[in-house]
This record gives C-alpha cells, sequence and structure tokens, in this order.
C-alpha cells in the first residue's frame, strides 16, 4: 500500500511539473482579440488610462467622428474634421495638447470626420503631448491588427528580423500570424535585412548583446520618442527621455513605431535574453493587461504600462 502510495504521488508531482511547465513551452497562440468589427478606443497620456472602448459593425458605414458622437459629446473645431474638446479635456495648441487619432497603432493625419473605418480595424483617439507629430511612437493597438488587416484594406506582408538565438520564437510567431490569416512571413538574420527588400510590416526582435539592427531603424526616424531603447548591450525603459531613465536589468519590452517616410510599420520586442523575448511575444499575443499603451514591459515584478514623456 505504501508503494503504490509512493506511485501516486510521484506521478502526481510528475504531472504538476508538466503543468507549470508546458504554458512555457508551446509558445504564443492566436489571441482572442480578433475580430472583423469595427473598435473604438478613446484614451490619454499614450493609453496610460483608457476612458471607454465600444464595438460598431462595419456594415453602419460611419466615419470615425460619427463614431464618436454615438458614443460622447464632442466639440470640433476646421469645418467639423477635427477633435477640440470631448471628456472635458481640451486642444490647447499652446501646451502641444491635442486629440490625435492611430489607426492600427498608425497616425493619421487626415480629419476623422473623413475617416471611414474599415473592417477590423481599431481607432484610437488619444490626448496627448505631442512635441512634434513625426516625434510620436504608435500604439501597441495595432497588433496584431495592422498585419491581419493593415490599414485602409491593405495589409501586406511581414519581415520578421531575428537574430539566430530567436530563431524559436520568431518561426512560433510566423506560425501565430498564418494562424490568424496575416500576410506572408519572412525570417531574415539582422545583417540579411536589407531595407528596400523588408515588407512594409515588421516585426525586430532584439536582445542586449546585439542591438545593430534597432539602431538602424532609430534612424528612420531619428526626432522620435523612443519608449524603450537599446544601446551598449544595455536595455532602457523610457529611453531617450528628459529624466531618469531605468535599466532594465531583466526582462523585455515591446513598442510600436510607423515610418511614414518609408511606409513601414514596426513592433519591436527588446529583451535582456531569448527567455524574456519568448515571455514577451507570449504577452503581447495571449494577453491585453497591456491594454492600449504606445509600449509595455515585461518583468519579473509584472506587467507595466511604459509611459511617453
Amino acid at each position: 500500500m505504501a508503494g503504490r502510495t509512493l506511485l501516486l504521488l510521484a506521478g502526481l508531482g510528475i504531472f504538476l511539473a508538466v503543468g507549470l511547465v508546458v504554458p512555457y513551452l508551446s509558445g504564443p497562440s492566436r489571441p482572442a482579440n480578433i475580430s472583423s468589427n469595427i473598435t473604438l478606443v478613446i484614451s490619454r497620456n499614450y493609453g496610460q488610462i483608457v476612458l471607454g472602448n465600444w464595438t460598431f459593425e462595419p456594415g453602419l458605414g460611419l466615419t470615425g467622428m460619427e463614431m464618436l458622437r454615438n458614443v460622447t459629446s464632442v466639440e470640433t473645431r476646421y469645418g467639423g474634421m477635427y477633435v477640440y474638446s470631448m471628456f472635458d479635456l481640451k486642444s490647447d495648441i499652446s501646451k502641444r495638447l491635442d486629440w490625435l487619432y492611430y489607426v492600427n497603432g498608425v497616425y493619421m493625419d487626415t480629419g476623422l470626420s473623413s475617416y471611414r473605418p474599415e473592417p477590423g480595424e481599431v481607432v484610437q483617439v488619444d490626448y496627448h503631448y505631442w512635441g512634434s507629430y513625426g516625434g510620436s511612437p504608435g500604439f501597441l493597438s495595432g497588433y496584431p491588427n495592422k498585419l491581419v488587416y493593415g490599414v485602409g484594406g491593405k495589409k501586406g506582408n511581414v519581415t520578421i528580423v531575428s537574430p539566430a538565438n530567436l530563431e524559436k520564437v520568431a518561426k512560433q510567431l510566423a506560425g501565430v500570424l498564418a494562424s490568424m490569416g496575416a500576410g506572408r512571413s519572412t525570417i531574415v538574420e539582422p545583417v540579411q535585412a536589407v531595407e528596400p527588400a523588408l515588407d512594409a510590416n515588421l516585426i525586430v526582435l532584439v536582445t542586449s548583446d546585439d542591438c545593430s539592427f534597432f539602431e538602424h531603424i532609430q534612424g528612420w526616424k531619428s526626432n522620435a520618442y523612443w519608449p524603450s531603447t537599446c544601446e551598449d548591450g544595455t536595455i532602457w525603459q523610457n529611453g531617450l527621455a528628459r529624466g531618469d531613465r531605468t535599466p532594465l536589468q531583466e526582462g523585455c519590452t515591446v513598442q510600436c513605431m510607423d515610418f511614414p517616410a518609408s511606409g513601414k510599420w514596426a513592433l519591436i520586442v527588446l529583451a535582456t535574453d531569448p527567455d524574456w523575448a519568448a515571455k514577451g511575444v507570449k504577452e503581447l499575443t495571449q494577453g491585453r493587461s497591456f491594454g492600449y499603451a504606445a509600449a509595455f514591459a515585461v518583468t519579473p515584478s509584472g506587467i507595466l504600462k511604459l509611459p511617453v514623456e
């Protein structure tokens, strides 16, 4: 009897051990938030505070402004094209505070009243200090919708730029994108990532021991604020901020950036090692704990939204 009990306990121990390990071995899976409906998100401070989100059927044919007027009181300027005030937050040009909107993480420079969202698009209207329009990062509301639905019905293919030590993560991610119906994914190493051959949609995987390609694409938008950077083997949270920035000792950061001049959009994962890269990609594909922010970090203490200063 004692022997049978020991055998059962041993079997239970193996079961629990496997149960704890499997989630980390299985890799990222298809996100649950993919929908052909149109999502409207109203937020402030680069997604740090979400004021509300709503879903609309594409068949209604509403413009972005009509969607806003369906959910809240809106005061406009410039012939009704641009939002001036809502949720008691007013545009203030002298302070460079404004309501700006993004479609699948991409900044739009046309009025909301002239844009009619396509199926599957996430329209995020955010109130923030903009400094310069070209210096703003993108929004993570673009993943995975930017890759599955594109912007304005044009989705394009995906280039995953990944070093050899992240090949497993890159292949798992490519499989997830294929299951969602994203464009064709091509995996290339940083030394092979020649700009003219890169697709419009980029996913860049970086570990702190090689930041060369990340530093290269920073040059595409050198005036931008980057919520996270990698310099001289160190990953910084809130990198390039005017105040103090924090080195990431262990973990990874995920951020989005669009590049109007090149027509490209990039999702960037910066990790201290391959294991943290895998955890960051898994959180990106499975969780919504980061909400609709511009960037987030995955650390031993949990998920942290990265501010934009």
